[in-house]
């Protein structure tokens, strides 16, 4: 991880015990304590993650998050309080390929099905439980090594956020 906050300066400060730093703006940084790689992906949900190399802190993922809200509600952090700065969220980013954090569910989601060029698309829709009851969470549209996430079902909500995966 030395490398990577050299290259985009230090983070503001650890989410909880999780492993996942708050760089400013938005962003995230997921890591691993162990370097891995995944094998036998074609089993789909059995596949097998392989570690290997010495304990440390190892990028797995960069996320942006366009509201605090979404950002809490993604990560779990529903009791715990962190110094976010509200102004710093809301904003557009270009991701890829004209796609923004202001690309809606339903155009987004066609545009990848029919034009995936190769890359893979899928999507999921997650639920959490909550009184008893499990509640829609969010849906992610899966792209070549991004997850696009969206915290509304209706097809014109905009994109809550997204994840660039860095490990193969």
């Amino acid at each position: 991880m030395s490398e990577v906050f050299i290259t985009v300066g230090n983070p503001r400060f650890r989410l909880g015990n999780r492993k996942i730093y708050y760089m400013g703006n938005g962003f995230v940084i997921t890591y691993s304590p162990k370097m891995f790689r995944v094998e036998n992906l074609e089993a789909g949900d059995d596949f097998d993650k392989t570690e290997y190399g010495s304990e440390g802190e190892y990028a797995v993922s960069v996320s942006f998050f366009k509201s605090i809200e979404d950002l809490k509600s993604y990560f779990f952090l529903r009791n715990e309080h962190y110094d976010f700065i509200e102004s710093e969220f809301g904003k557009t980013v270009e991701i890829v390929d004209d796609i923004t954090t202001d690309s809606r569910l339903g155009e987004l989601s066609s545009r990848l099905r029919i034009d995936s060029r190769g890359k893979g698309y899928s999507a999921s829709e997650s639920r959490t439980p909550i009184d008893g009851d499990f509640k829609f969470r969010n849906i992610t549209l899966y792209w070549d090594k991004f997850e696009f996430l969206f915290f509304s079902q209706d097809k014109e909500t905009q994109m809550g956020g997204f994840s660039f995966i860095l490990v193969d």
